[in-house]
């Protein structure tokens, strides 16, 4: 990350994606990490002001299809992509996805560059339930397996997906928790449209895992406490989960 915005210390930040293999509705990706232009060509890649704060290590055969392929799961065969929201390093391999149904936030349908003629869905929470502590939530498939929840302070459009998985619930928060550090601190975020509905969110998700610490936390850009002995939980390739893994050097 830019010293612009951790100043001198600058942690290394993955950024990961996330597939889900439904009983029934098939193959759902979770935001689409980082483009192979990127991987190509570093942060020079992303438009400004993005390619100003980071700095990339992405290596092409690494992006999400890449891995996916590699694991068999074909992006093809996806039918649902969630967008948590719609900076670069959430949509980069979008494209691959051009049969599945996306779903985003509010103004989000037709801003992903490099889809033709995506289906899209739009969440507007404004006429669904709270599901405490969150002030609004979407029950995606009707049976509780996919629970969409609002959260707006990092971009407006942010979405979180809380997954009921056999081995327990996962909460999928895109940069609505950024990392645990965030979480656990009372630090105003530095990209945030809405700092203080960033604050609220933080303070709905620490209060989900107080009452239900069954839950599974898996942040936008940390992968630290990933569970790696769950039967229904596959970390692909845990060796890349450290920043050695990924030299600036191409």
């Amino acid at each position: 990350m830019s010293a612009l915005l951790v100043g001198e210390h600058r942690p290394w930040r993955p950024a990961p994606a996330f597939v889900i293999e439904h009983p029934r509705e098939g193959l759902i990706v979770f935001d689409c990490g980082l483009s192979t232009s990127v991987a190509r060509e570093g942060e020079s890649a992303l438009p400004v002001p993005m390619r100003w704060l980071f700095e990339s290590r992405g290596r092409e055969g690494r992006t999400l299809d890449a891995q996916m392929r590699e694991a068999g799961l074909e992006p093809a065969r996806a039918r649902w992509v969630i967008i948590s929201h719609l900076h670069d390093d959430h949509i980069g391999a979008a494209a691959s996805f051009e049969g599945a149904t996306f779903i985003g936030g509010l103004g989000t349908a037709g801003k992903v560059l490099g889809l033709s003629a995506p289906r899209w869905r739009e969440v507007d929470f404004h006429d669904t339930r709270a599901l405490p502590p969150f002030d609004a939530s979407l029950d995606l498939f009707g049976d509780g397996s996919v629970v969409l929840l609002r959260g707006g302070g990092h971009a407006r459009e942010d979405v979180m997906a809380l997954l009921a998985l056999p081995g327990g619930p996962v909460l999928l928060t895109g940069d609505a928790v950024v990392h645990r550090e965030w979480l656990h601190s009372d630090d105003v975020e530095r990209v945030a449209v809405d700092s203080q509905r960033a604050a609220d969110v933080r303070n709905q998700v620490r209060a989900l895992l107080v009452a239900r610490p069954e839950v599974t936390l898996l942040p936008g850009h940390e992968l630290q406490g990933a569970p790696g002995s769950r039967g229904d939980v596959t970390l692909h390739h845990p060796e890349w989960f450290k920043a050695e893994a990924w030299p600036l050097s191409h």
